[in-house]
């Protein structure tokens, strides 16, 4: 009988360890699994968090596509816009040089054509004013052959186009009178005077 009570503990202790050990082994499983449910809803935090940066990180990408994509249209409308002004530029350079040339030949022209208006007028001074009476170039036609005797020219061949006195006004009875200009229409008539009358 006490072989059996011993026998009877002896199971009962093994029952209990038995027990205690799957206790033990079902309490580490329910940690184990809490353990791996916190994994769980870590990783998932994680991927939410992960997919959230993409999303940003694409939002990001797309903004710069947008911004690149406009700056390249700009730098395709600026260099269009260069290029028609080194054009622009090209065709005004060429005007400018023509314009400058005509303006030198235009120049040259209007001198040439002052010079022969010079040479067509004659200007007298010393003759009395109020000398010439009402007709300033019959006056001029018959002074001038007395003036110049050496003058091979008629009274009726000197042509007259104008004859007036210097538009300055006299201040004074002891003034000088004014000078007389005579314009010819043949400017060889003053030339020839002048050379003869030196």
């Amino acid at each position: 009988m006490a072989k059996s009570v011993v026998a009877s503990k002896a199971g009962g202790a093994a029952e209990t360890s038995m027990e205690d050990i799957l206790r033990s082994i079902e309490k580490s499983n329910q940690e184990i699994r809490g353990e791996i449910q916190l994994m769980r809803e870590d990783v998932k935090e994680f991927k939410g968090q992960i997919s959230e940066s993409f999303n940003r990180l694409e939002t990001s990408v797309g903004g710069l596509s947008t911004q690149l994509t406009t700056l390249e249209k700009r730098v395709v409308d600026a260099e269009g816009r260069i290029g028609d002004t080194e054009e622009k530029a090209a065709i005004h350079g060429r005007a400018i040089s023509f314009l400058l040339q005509q303006e030198a030949e235009l120049m040259e022209r209007c001198e040439d054509l002052q010079n022969r208006a010079r040479r067509q007028n004659l200007r007298l001074y010393q003759i009395p004013e109020g000398s010439e009476g009402r007709d300033m170039v019959a006056f001029i036609k018959k002074l001038l052959p007395t003036v110049l005797p050496s003058l091979p020219l008629k009274e009726d061949d000197i042509r007259i186009d104008r004859a007036h006195r210097t538009l300055t006004p006299r201040s004074k009875e002891s003034d000088p009178p004014r000078p007389i200009l005579v314009g010819f229409a043949d400017y060889t008539d003053p030339t020839a005077g002048l050379d003869t009358s030196q």
